[in-house]
């Protein structure tokens, strides 16, 4: 067991040795691809997003908490301004990529306009984290990525999503978008692997095999790791949401 905890934090800190793979422009440009995307859909409906609230008095980049957050309330003119966090511990995450803090962002933007179910005991509507993973995916980035610039080359990250990709898409765009999903959501996989407070290794061909009878809607509730990222999956693939937290 001593054996097992001294290779876990000696893997653990050889990743977090690595070099940071976003950097404060990069995480701006990603800010920017997002008012591009979103901002006249949003001022249609009489509301901004605001990443990273500017304030002298606060230095986003600087805060080492690897987290993204939502946040959101109607200003004095009645425009509902949507804000969004990503602390410079998360952009500077060793394993993070410009693609997987898209899918992050795209999570954040999931609580803004992801659709219920919502999260009980809030003045207004926020999507429930599996919802917010599950139009990260379906919805959000697909539309960043046919404006974000790749950073590196499409490739399947294993055989097994390879087939998946290709059971679900034929042409090579959609291939592509598939396979670049896929790539984005191993900063994901890596941020539940090392980062909180249970590390959990994930796999997507062994799926979360349990079945709820009713969703939970508390602010608290996350589903587990393994069910995280198959809902992250099925909306790669624009499969139905998952048993593991949502019912009918």
């Amino acid at each position: 067991m001593r054996f097992q905890i001294l290779l876990f934090c000696t893997t653990l800190l050889l990743f977090f040795q690595a070099r940071a793979q976003i950097t404060q422009p990069e995480l701006d440009q990603l800010f920017a691809v997002f008012h591009q995307v979103y901002d006249s859909e949003l001022k249609a409906q009489n509301a901004v997003v605001v990443f990273n609230l500017g304030s002298p008095a606060i230095d986003w980049w600087g805060i080492p908490d690897p987290t993204a957050s939502y946040s959101g309330y109607k200003d004095q003119q009645g425009i509902f301004q949507h804000n969004i966090y990503f602390f410079g511990g998360l952009a500077q995450f060793p394993l993070m990529s410009k693609d997987g803090a898209a899918q992050i962002l795209c999570h954040e933007m999931g609580h803004a306009i992801g659709g219920a179910p919502y999260k009980l005991n809030r003045d207004h509507n926020v999507s429930i984290e599996p919802q917010a993973d599950y139009f990260s995916t379906s919805h959000c980035l697909r539309r960043i990525f046919s404006v974000l610039p790749l950073q590196k080359e499409i490739k399947p990250i294993s055989a097994f999503i390879q087939a998946q990709c290709q059971r679900k898409y034929s042409g090579v765009n959609d291939l592509d978008w598939c396979y670049r999903a896929f790539q984005a959501l191993e900063s994901e996989r890596s941020y539940l692997r090392l980062v909180k407070i249970n590390p959990t290794e994930t796999n997507y061909e062994t799926p979360d095999s349990s079945v709820v009878d009713h969703i939970n809607l508390s602010d608290e509730y996350y589903p587990s790791p393994q069910c995280r990222m198959d809902t992250l999956a099925a909306g790669v693939l624009q499969n139905p949401r998952q048993r593991c937290w949502f019912a009918e």
